[in-house]
C-alpha cells in the first residue's frame, strides 16, 4: 500500500532513477561490497546517536539529581553539632582504643581521677580535630 508507493515516487526522482541504474549495473560482489558498507554506515549512524542520547540523560540526571540534593541540604550551622555528636558517641570510643597502644601514662591519669577521663579525653580530642577539620566559619 502506502510503502510501495512511497517507492514508485522516491524511484520517479532523477537522482534515485540514476542511484537505482548505478545499483544495478554493478556485478554481484559489488553489490554485497556496497550494502555491507551501507549497512556498517547506517550502524554507526545509529551507535553515534544512541551515545549523544545517553550522554544527554546522563547530563539531565546529573543536572536535576544536583539541584534536588542542593534543594535538601541541610542548613549550614547544623554541621557542627552533628559532627560533634557523631566524633564523641561514634567514631572516638571506636578509633580511641586503637590509636592508644601505649596506655601505661593513660592507666596513671585515669587512676588518679577514677576513671572519669573518658569523657574529659574524647572532648579535648574533639576540640583538637573540629579546630583542623571542619570548614571556616565564613560570614
Amino acid at each position: 500500500g502506502a510503502l510501495s508507493g512511497l517507492w514508485e515516487q522516491a524511484s520517479r526522482h532523477p537522482a534515485s532513477a540514476a542511484a537505482l541504474q548505478q545499483w544495478q549495473r554493478l556485478p554481484q560482489g559489488g553489490k554485497l561490497l556496497a550494502g555491507l558498507i551501507g549497512g556498517i554506515a547506517t550502524f554507526s549512524i545509529l551507535v553515534s546517536l544512541l551515545s549523544a542520547l545517553y550522554t544527554l540523560a546522563m547530563w539531565l540526571c546529573v543536572l536535576f539529581g544536583g539541584a534536588y540534593l542542593a534543594s535538601k541540604s541541610p542548613p549550614q550551622n547544623s554541621f557542627e553539632p552533628a559532627f560533634q555528636k557523631w566524633f564523641l558517641d561514634d567514631y572516638y570510643p571506636n578509633v580511641a582504643p586503637k590509636l592508644q597502644q601505649l596506655r601505661s601514662i593513660h592507666r596513671v591519669i585515669d587512676q588518679w581521677f577514677g576513671g572519669k577521663t573518658r569523657s574529659l579525653e574524647a572532648s579535648a580530642t574533639y576540640t583538637f580535630w573540629a579546630s583542623r577539620c571542619l570548614p571556616a566559619d565564613i560570614s
